[in-house]
């Protein structure tokens, strides 16, 4: 062979060797790649309220006192959405029962019993975790319709957030209402 052509064939030889990518010790090399992906799952909206063997002592009030407030304890909402670069945004509303008096009758008498009229509630200052504000409510009476008995109102930037707060709950009394212990119960919701 002559010169000229074993120089073209070792050229052309090293040109297929770097083409064909040359591993380790020049043997020939291969990649594979596999598409992988995780999950975050967002768990969506909570809502805990304080809880006691018993119920929750809003306090005690005189015979004859026209008013009683009591703190109800921490009610806290938390947002696992982990919405993506957008608006966390929620609503808490409140309700409750009429309060009756324990051993009233079934029909309870307007001086054993304080209607759902004569209950108001006050979100007072929230504590936020992982930022956003918080405006709380204050609902005037029970007895409105559910968008006006506002807990309270969150925005945030996306993401996991929590907010605590712990609202006052209270009763207009009768000056003829009745002694004893009255029961009721507060509901938070949240969307």
């Amino acid at each position: 062979m002559n010169a000229r052509l074993i120089r073209r064939i070792a050229v052309a030889t090293g040109a297929l060797g770097l083409a064909g990518g040359l591993g380790a010790g020049g043997a020939p090399s291969a990649s594979a790649g596999t598409d992988a992906y995780f999950q975050i799952a967002g768990s969506g909206l909570s809502v805990s309220e304080p809880s006691a063997s018993g119920g929750v002592s809003l306090g005690s009030a005189s015979a004859g006192s026209l008013t009683l407030s009591g703190n109800l304890g921490d009610v806290a909402v938390t947002d696992n959405r982990a919405l993506p670069l957008s608006l966390a945004v929620w609503t808490a509303t409140v309700s409750s029962t009429e309060f009756v008096r324990d051993g009233a009758a079934a029909t309870p008498a307007a001086n054993e019993k304080v209607a759902k009229a004569n209950i108001a509630y006050s979100a007072g200052a929230p504590s936020v975790q992982n930022g956003g504000v918080f405006t709380g409510g204050t609902v005037a009476s029970m007895d409105l319709p559910d968008e006006l008995r506002v807990a309270g109102a969150f925005v945030g930037v996306g993401g996991v957030s929590a907010v605590t707060w712990d609202p006052t709950v209270t009763f207009t009394l009768l000056s003829s209402q009745v002694a004893g212990t009255y029961r009721g119960t507060i509901t938070h919701s949240v969307a």
